[in-house]
């Protein structure tokens, strides 16, 4: 079992370093960019409330927003940086 993971991590090891930028300035023009946008919304209504019409009920809705950079490999390093926003 050693010998397998011993392996394993070699071959993701020469991977790492065969993919590896030559300069800093290719790392970070090969880097990548994703994100995402969420959208929450939320309703309720209250049946025991005493409350008649639309003050027994109520709504709720929200919006996320995540960006995020990963630079390509420079010498087996990577770096990413992220933004997270909600409103």
């Amino acid at each position: 079992m050693k010998l397998k993971t011993l392996s394993l991590m070699a071959i993701l090891a020469l991977n790492s370093q065969v993919m590896a930028s030559d300069s800093l300035a290719e790392a970070l023009t090969n880097g990548k960019v994703s994100g995402e946008v969420r959208l929450f919304t939320e309703m309720a209504s209250n049946v025991d409330s005493t409350l008649v019409g639309p003050f027994r009920n109520a709504n709720s809705s929200a919006v996320a927003l995540q960006l995020n950079y990963s630079t390509g490999a420079y010498y087996g390093f990577k770096v990413n940086v992220g933004f997270q926003h909600g409103h």
